[in-house]
């Protein structure tokens, strides 16, 4: 039986909670360039795989879902008026016929093994329309060692792969909000990569 993962357990949605409460954040809204990059990105339909309690969930189209495997999160979503679901439920309820415009991974990856990752991806490309995009957001070096859930860095080069691996090219590759030099030091920078379908 596979091992439970620290992101799966209930202290993780306590600590998640607690960080989005913190008043010095929500005075100095910190989250406000985040929020206009992915609306900026974004404009339809998501599949937000790996979306915790919600803070990028509630930031997209009307018409997204959020997919988790820890159900306190999935919870805490609902609670809120978030369309969101276990990934377990997902998995064997949902429509496998209903497409996305986007599938998004954010902050997600580098809780993962190498080899986990490519399957994750893939696992979810079913969803994804024609002409649709995959959004995948990780943390640059200063975040990822600022958790200990993290498994593994995964940075650009390693996003742009897994992306190849699943047929798909990037179309868009940025370290947001400052250059990649920056993310040595300042906890929140990240990488944003795009990337669609191969063109035939």
């Amino acid at each position: 039986m596979m091992q439970k993962s620290l992101t799966e357990e209930s202290a993780y949605t306590k600590r998640l909670i607690s960080l989005s409460k913190n008043q010095l954040k929500r005075i100095f809204q910190v989250q406000l360039p985040y929020k206009i990059r992915i609306k900026k990105i974004i404009s339809g339909s998501t599949l937000d795989i790996g979306c915790g309690i919600g803070r990028i969930l509630k930031w997209l189209p009307k018409n997204s879902i959020g997919v988790d495997h820890n159900a306190d999160s999935v919870q805490y979503c609902k609670d809120n008026g978030l369309d969101a679901w276990t990934a377990q439920d997902f998995d064997v309820l949902f429509d496998s016929t209903e497409k996305f415009d986007y599938l998004l991974f954010a902050h997600v990856l580098e809780h993962l093994k190498n080899e986990e990752q490519t399957i994750l991806v893939k696992n979810y490309l079913k969803f994804l329309a024609p002409k649709g995009k995959v959004v995948i957001i990780t943390p640059q070096i200063k975040g990822y060692k600022s958790d200990s859930t993290h498994l593994t860095f995964t940075d650009d080069v390693r996003i742009e792969r897994i992306l190849q691996d699943n047929g798909l090219e990037v179309i868009s590759n940025k370290s947001f909000p400052f250059p990649k030099f920056f993310g040595r030091y300042f906890k929140y920078n990240e990488f944003q990569i795009i990337a669609q379908y191969i063109s035939e």
